[in-house]
């Protein structure tokens, strides 16, 4: 027969019974952790203002997701698969929905990521064929996305950031046993 443990914390609406193994702060607020049989559980309190807006950008899984603002918009852009037939999706919030744009084929890869940069004429994309190679998409203004190549070796763990001349991307190349940094203004040059 088993005992009877009456709830050890409650969180808002919902009763919790798991075991306490930690707390502390973060950033300012009170931290518990809480191991339940289902894994771990992060609370942040207080539980009756709003932590974090969960909104569902795309129905179908994305892979190697980034986010960047421009002028205050968000931007988040994925491959739609792993598979060598994948492409790359630009996301933003239209209205109460979001639009959701293929920019470019490239094949995806588990290790393959998107970076992107919120650019002066607006996100610009850096994406990686499979992880051989590093290409960039940016809208010229009339055709729409157009993708530039970068590199024909590398892509792993690609990651990027604007700089007052365009941007800068960082990712390892495999084909040469390197860290690569790579720099332009996003339109091809």
């Amino acid at each position: 027969l088993g005992v009877y443990q009456p709830p050890r914390h409650g969180v808002g609406g919902l009763v919790v019974t798991g075991r306490s193994v930690g707390r502390g702060r973060l950033g300012g607020r009170l931290r518990r952790q809480l191991r339940l049989d289902v894994g771990q559980v992060h609370l942040e309190g207080p539980a009756a203002t709003t932590q974090a807006l969960v909104t569902k950008v795309t129905a179908t899984p994305g892979f190697g997701p980034s986010i960047a603002l421009v002028d205050g918009v968000p931007w988040i852009a994925f491959y739609a698969s792993t598979s060598s037939s994948a492409t790359v999706q630009l996301a933003t919030p239209d209205g109460d929905a979001w639009s959701n744009d293929t920019i470019a084929d490239a094949a995806g890869c588990e290790t393959c990521r998107t970076a992107v940069v919120a650019a002066q004429g607006g996100p610009v994309v850096a994406y990686s064929n499979g992880g051989d190679g590093v290409q960039v998409a940016s809208n010229d203004g009339e055709s729409g996305f157009v993708s530039f190549d970068v590199s024909e070796t590398g892509g792993q763990g690609l990651s990027g950031v604007a700089t007052d001349s365009g941007l800068a991307l960082s990712y390892y190349d495999a084909a040469n046993g390197q860290v690569i940094i790579a720099t332009g203004d996003g339109g091809g040059q």
